[in-house]
């Protein structure tokens, strides 16, 4: 949970970022979601670099001259910048809770408009409480539930007033989620 992250702790608990997987599973999320040909031969290169030496992974030096680059063209999303620089901190980080705080946005594009809609049985604002990562879908590896999953985050919203259920009905409570997705048109 992000109050609780340490900086290094994957390294010192032997959970260190292995380049290889990453990018087997990004190949593997890439072929499951039809991408084009071009996109598929650049990143079955790039696995084949990322296979031949580790090294040849992109680094954070080799991140912010993308950066950069996007910069230059006019293509800079300082809400996705944001979410990268978490990202970087925390790799192995899917779930962020928050309560009553923030979403941790995506990107640009797409965030929730507005308030999400009131609680359905009590009519009380909702508030957001928590968000699922994007970086779950590169956990999971490659499995039929990971080549399905296409998001940048899930930003879970809950009653504020905390409403129990009528009485003789279920015990949980249905809330407001808001899937923010990866903008392929947007960007």
């Amino acid at each position: 949970i992000e109050e609780v992250f340490t900086p290094g702790a994957l390294v010192a608990a032997g959970k260190d970022h292995d380049p290889l997987a990453a990018a087997d599973a990004a190949l593997a999320s890439a072929k499951a979601k039809g991408a084009s040909k071009e996109l598929l031969e650049k990143l079955t290169a790039y696995r084949d670099k990322v296979a031949e030496n580790a090294e040849n992974a992109i680094d954070s030096s080799e991140q912010e001259a993308f950066d950069e680059l996007a910069k230059e063209r006019g293509e800079h999303d300082p809400v996705f910048s944001k979410f990268s620089r978490y990202s970087k901190e925390n790799p192995s980080h899917v779930l962020r809770y928050a309560y009553g705080g923030e979403p941790l946005w995506f990107c640009r594009p797409s965030q929730l408009s507005g308030a999400p809609p009131a609680c359905e049985r009590c009519g009380a604002a909702r508030i957001f409480e928590f968000q699922i990562q994007s970086q779950l879908i590169s956990l999971l590896g490659s499995s039929r539930l990971a080549d399905r999953l296409d998001y940048g985050t899930i930003c879970c919203y809950v009653c504020s007033q905390s409403c129990d259920a009528a009485d003789g009905s279920a015990p949980y409570m249905e809330e407001f989620a808001h899937v923010q997705p990866e903008p392929y048109d947007a960007w």
